[in-house]
């Protein structure tokens, strides 16, 4: 019983850590991929210039809109 309170207190916290490490990035129809950071007061305007410009880990928080244009998925070791 000790093993599995150790093993659940060791993989809540790995979660956990994943999580708070992790950032999020705006992608909004408004947004500017010159002048934009990605937060949410100057989001993105594109979806291939987030995922180009996120790191592993991060989420990319894409607001409703008509986004025209193709998605590029530059590096196969990202998951979409």
């Amino acid at each position: 019983m000790r093993i599995k309170c150790i093993a659940f207190v060791i993989c809540f916290y790995c979660s956990w850590c994943a999580f708070a490490w992790s950032a999020t990035y705006y992608v909004s129809v408004s947004g500017n991929d010159t002048t934009g950071t990605g937060s949410i007061g100057a989001p993105w305007a594109t979806i291939t210039h987030a995922l180009d410009s996120v790191e592993d880990g991060s989420i990319a928080d894409v607001f409703p809109g008509t986004y025209f244009g193709r998605i590029r998925i530059r590096e196969l070791s990202r998951k979409v």
